[in-house]
């Protein structure tokens, strides 16, 4: 239990008036004959977040654009080629100090009274519980979806050779931290690019590294506090909540009819953003002795649920490996090929283990040590855990149970509308109204019509209960922002339709072979020469439940383990996404700490972290297309400052090593102890 002095007490009271109060300014009601509040707050705010978005992501993910491949996004070119070539520099030390790292986490070359608040364990549990989450379940279920089980592979290796790249952001996080006057530690990217670059340079050279390193730094800060309240804040209580309404989907009892409401999404936002409250008020203190607790429990029991379905699965665990391989290196993979499979795997692990984004060295600079590359070695654990073994253990129960290929499911005793209409006729009604799109103000520019062009064009059918239905790539918004899927054209597909009156013979791929993402819908002929159908469905919640993420994993473990595991899950989740909440307050808190000066300020943070408590509510209520995709622009925007740093600072990681592999031996040797230091 945390305890508090009278001045947390005061600090506490003081935030709680805030909270409230920022939650009272919530437009609790509306009336009857318009849009649902909640609607109405998602429309004024996902607007300009688009907007914001779509220019954002032009910048951070740019690259190269190849007519078969697409385009290679040049980040994550810079995350996969870094980890690779930092093992080769470093003598695969991600391999080597597995147990050098295993014996520090358990505080044998520390001494208990070193500089910093947390031990070695507190430090690792508050990382892992920024990265083991909803970038694991939900996030492999992701890149799944999109990338096919070949995604999988490349998750694995990124994590595994991002490792080391863990390990040497961590050791700088440590080495240039900075500790002020109330003995708090600061420390991340900000400070060994400002402090670091510098360091050992003199005359003008001096002075263009440290206007360099302020630079870079500022950049990296403010990608921080955006990361945190994106992909560590808005992302986590949006899979969170619609994980847990889930449940209670289709009940006909009072509370599962609240639960699945406005006010549900409400009341769970404000519980979720009080329990946050209550713990980042004690600082990192506090979230280091929770999730101390909350991560290995978490993780002990998601594994072990995991390995129960693998087990009894288990001769099915072969095939499943031979696909997850196969489709890694098939260049006909379900959708985007070797390259999509590739690009969603760099792109999962990173967001999984976040090796190379400069979140981490935050949180372990914190860490009670007089040597840096003691918590460098610590880092190389967490891509173990979170990558190596849960996204593992998700990607193999995914796939086994065939989940993989389920987007989305008709509700039982319901029945779901798709319309089908012929491929070039709607291509070319697209190109139209892009064209004409383009010569509008930004402004007035609309998605294109699909609804009204299906109901005028198409031919519809209804799919019966418990159907299964695949979706191709990512869903679209129509001018209403309706989202509707376009649905993937394979032979079981094509027999459910011809039984329900559709006009279709069979399944046609135009150029990629037997598996690949240009399928259609073919009525008679071959090739060209034949007429190709596309076949869309409005994924509307009240005839079907979407599989796209989250609800992806629960439907694969609840298939391997029965209707009652989803429940599990749920707590499990809700849990992670908790302690990936804490976590990243203190990143954010700590980037603006920087940017404020470098001193703690108890107005300023404490107003931070209102702020960061009302995006947690906020997270509940709107849509995660644009959570997830801010979050993941600001995620990737801290990459690169924070790579420049690393790059230049290498001398001095391995400088960091030497010292402290030197200092481990002769504690082992019996020629010194951990409180002998130099």
């Amino acid at each position: 239990m945390i305890s508090l002095n009278s001045k947390g007490k005061r600090s506490f009271s003081a935030f709680l008036r805030g909270f409230f109060l920022l939650i009272a300014m919530l437009p609790l009601h509306a009336r009857a004959a318009e849009k649902s509040w909640a609607d109405q707050l998602t429309d004024k705010i996902n607007g300009p977040i688009e907007q914001f978005t779509n220019w954002l992501f032009g910048i951070v993910f740019w690259g190269p654009t190849f007519e078969v491949i697409g385009t290679i996004p040049l980040v994550l070119i810079l995350l996969a080629g870094t980890s690779i070539f930092l093992t080769f520099w470093f003598g695969f030390i991600n391999v080597r100090a597995l147990g050098l790292a295993i014996k520090t986490v358990r505080g044998k070359y520390t001494r208990p009274d070193a500089p910093g608040e947390i031990s070695h364990f507190q430090a690792l549990s508050s990382a892992l519980s920024a990265t083991v989450g909803l970038g694991n379940i939900a996030g492999v279920a992701i890149a799944i979806g999109i990338g096919g089980p070949g995604a999988t592979l490349w998750m694995i290796l990124l994590g595994i050779c991002g490792m080391t790249t863990k390990f040497a952001e961590c050791t700088l996080g440590v080495r240039y931290r900075k500790i002020d006057k109330s003995g708090k530690a600061h420390g991340g990217a900000m400070y060994y690019l400002t402090r670091g670059l510098a360091d050992g340079k003199t005359g003008g050279a001096k002075k263009f590294f440290k206007g360099l390193g302020w630079g870079l730094a500022i950049l990296f800060s403010i990608a921080a506090i955006g990361g945190a309240m994106g992909a560590g804040n808005l992302f986590q209580s949006n899979q969170a909540y619609s994980l847990f309404a889930k449940q209670f989907e289709g009940g006909d009892g009072s509370f599962a009819q609240f639960i699945t409401s406005d006010g549900g999404s409400v009341t769970f936002g404000v519980v979720m953003a009080f329990l946050v409250g209550a713990v980042i008020i004690g600082g990192i203190q506090s979230i280091g002795k929770v999730t101390s607790i909350l991560v290995p429990v978490m993780c002990i029991m998601y594994v072990l649920a995991g390995l129960v379905i693998l087990l009894m699965n288990f001769e099915k665990v072969p095939g499943a490996m031979i696909e997850i391989f196969a489709h890694a290196m098939d260049p006909t993979a379900v959708v985007g090929g070797l390259v999509g499979a590739l690009i969603q795997g760099v792109k999962r692990a990173a967001f999984s283990n976040e090796a190379g984004i400069g979140s981490a060295p935050i949180a372990h600079s914190a860490v009670k040590t007089d040597k840096p590359a003691s918590e460098g070695l610590v880092a190389l654990l967490e891509p173990v855990v979170d990558t190596v073994v849960v996204c593992t253990m998700t990607a193999l129960v995914i796939v086994i149970t065939g989940e993989w290929k389920v987007d989305a499911r008709v509700h039982e005793n319901t029945e779901a509308p798709v319309y089908m209409t012929q491929m070039n006729h709607l291509e070319e009604a697209k190109s139209a109204f892009s064209k004409k799109m383009d010569n509008l103000p930004r402004g007035e520019r609309s998605a294109f019509p699909l609804r009204a062009y299906m109901e005028e064009n198409a031919e519809q059918f209804l799919l019966p209960g418990d159907t299964p239905v695949r979706i191709i790539g990512s869903p679209e918004n129509d001018e209403d922002k309706e989202e509707w899927g376009q649905v993937y054209a394979n032979e079981e597909t094509a027999e459910l339709l011809a039984g329900l009156g559709a006009d279709i013979e069979h399944v046609i791929s135009e150029k990629l072979g037997s598996d690949g993402v240009d399928r259609h819908f073919g009525l008679g002929g071959s090739g060209d020469q034949a007429s190709l159908f596309a076949v869309w469905i409005p994924l509307n919640n009240d005839v079907l439940s979407k599989q796209m993420d989250i609800t992806k994993t629960s439907e694969a473990f609840g298939s391997g383990l029965g209707d009652w595991f989803p429940f599990v899950l749920t707590i499990a989740v809700v849990l992670f996404a908790f302690s990936t909440m804490l976590s990243w307050s203190y990143y954010g808190e700590q980037a603006l700490i920087f940017l404020c000066g470098g001193e703690y300020k108890k107005p300023l943070v404490i107003g931070y972290k209102l702020v960061f408590c009302l995006v947690v509510v906020l997270g509940a209520i709107i849509g995660s297309g644009s959570a997830v995709s801010i979050g993941d622009a600001f995620l990737f925007a801290m990459v690169v400052p924070n790579l420049v740093g690393v790059y230049f600072l290498l001398p001095k990681v391995r400088e960091s090593l030497q010292d402290f592999l030197a200092h481990a031996k002769a504690i082992d040797r019996g020629e010194k102890t951990r409180e002998d230091i130099n």
